[in-house]
């Protein structure tokens, strides 16, 4: 038999690599969501604080401070392994099951005691440098579940508290419970700003169109793998124009204007940016235009998609059924 030692110092800073079972898969991007919210349940049960994050498509990258005193990480992976394949619809058992595991995470991870601080950054600079070490991005800023935009925004503002961008819930830097209603630090109406997509946004694109559109898809029917997404993306590519939210990548607009009737063609709006009214601006400012000039403006919403209670209440009517979806229709309001 193997054997494997872990190194356990308390209260102190560890780099962790833990892979999915099935190399080659995209699970952990695709349940990026759920796998965060399975981190942050964990953290409320037993604290720690979050230094670098990076999900991949089948593995993670975490540098991770215990609280003084404490060095028990294993129960935290086996726990926060176990509540996200408890999550999963569909997980079937397998010989792992008596683990815990039901077949999807490798049985052990890797763990490294960080040594001093120029390991410290070493460990870091690994984590956010990762997705472009496998190919997914051309620069390490482009991948989305990624703590390094939260890491350079910390170093611009001098910051002395590990960064809150990935993770909804965090502790301070002495280890101390943060309030469970800790957010990232967004204002409550952030100045929004759309930039033409290029071919550099295509990773963020289909991340964001599988964080927020899978669900839906596989309810609906429809097609929900990698090559649907992407032909999903290209379509209307000329006019695809991505939201930026205070300074960060927010979401996608996608609409066209062709003469008195206009579409929408795609709205997508990032999970940690859902619930700030983004949608609904940035559909009140195309819905105002349109007014202007006297134009229509259609979208489709999948059956089952609570978006389309966001679009009647802003004044779109059904006037078509498919067997996927619903073809909505604005009708332009006369001035006065």
């Amino acid at each position: 038999m193997t054997d494997y030692r872990r190194h356990y110092v308390p209260g102190g800073a560890y780099f962790f690599t833990v892979a999915a079972r099935r190399r080659g898969t995209w699970l952990l991007v695709q349940r990026a969501e759920l796998l965060k919210a399975c981190i942050r349940a964990e953290q409320r049960l037993a604290p720690f604080a979050i230094l670098a994050a990076v999900i991949m498509p089948d593995h993670l990258h975490m540098v991770w401070r215990l609280p003084q005193g404490d060095s028990d990480y294993p129960n935290r992976w086996r726990r926060i392994k176990t509540r996200f394949s408890r999550a999963l619809p569909g997980a079937t058992r397998t010989s792992t099951s008596a683990r815990r595991e039901r077949g999807i995470w490798q049985r052990r991870y890797w763990e490294h005691t960080v040594r001093d601080e120029s390991d410290l950054t070493a460990c870091i600079g690994y984590v956010h440098a990762n997705p472009v070490k496998h190919g997914y991005v051309a620069r390490p800023e482009l991948w989305p579940h990624s703590t390094l935009l939260a890491w350079q925004e910390r170093r611009r503002l001098r910051l002395a508290t590990p960064p809150r961008r990935f993770y909804k819930l965090d502790l301070r830097a002495d280890g101390a419970r943060a309030p469970a209603t800790c957010r990232p630090p967004m204002t409550a109406s952030p100045a929004l700003t759309l930039a033409p997509a290029t071919e550099a946004d295509l990773p963020f694109l289909l991340a964001l169109r599988k964080s927020t559109m899978t669900e839906h898809l596989r309810r609906a029917g429809a097609p929900s793998d990698d090559a649907y997404h992407l032909v999903r993306i290209r379509h209307r590519f000329e006019d695809a124009r991505i939201v930026w939210a205070d300074g960060r990548k927010a979401g996608l607009f996608k609409a066209t204007r062709n003469g008195a009737a206009w579409r929408v063609v795609q709205i997508q709006i990032a999970p940690e940016f859902q619930g700030r009214g983004l949608g609904r601006r940035l559909l009140a400012g195309l819905l105002q235009e349109a007014d202007s000039r006297a134009a229509t403006v259609d979208l489709g919403v999948l059956h089952g998609n609570p978006a389309r209670r966001l679009y009647e209440s802003l004044g779109f009517t059904p006037v078509e059924e498919h067997p996927l979806e619903t073809e909505m229709r604005y009708f332009p309001r006369k001035a006065g």
